[in-house]
């Protein structure tokens, strides 16, 4: 069975803390959850943004497994976290179907 969007907001605040801890702020949701076509091969798709100064080189990479590492645990299904060009065009789409968490 797939996690559902609602499932998701019930664990809002650990989520919240998990990212807070890293550095991480301003979580939505985007993609087979948020267009509420998600099955059970769907992940979790978070779009967040760091905290001034962001991690760079290893240490942005690190961040981002780091994340998708605990918060799969939290939630129990696959999370893929992400950080997007806004002015891109992929970027733009996804800002347009992004859920606030």
């Amino acid at each position: 069975m797939a996690i559902t969007l609602d499932q998701v907001r019930q664990r809002r605040e650990a989520i919240r803390r998990v990212l807070e801890a890293r550095g991480a702020v301003n979580p939505r949701l985007f993609g087979s959850l948020a267009v509420g076509k998600a099955d059970e091969k769907s992940d979790v798709d978070i779009l967040i943004d760091f905290r001034q100064p962001a991690p760079e080189g290893f240490a942005y990479f690190g961040a981002l497994d780091q994340l998708e590492h605990e918060l799969s645990r939290l939630l129990g299904t696959q999370v893929h976290v992400t950080v997007i060009d806004p002015s891109s065009p992929s970027g733009k789409k996804i800002l347009i179907e992004a859920l606030p968490l």
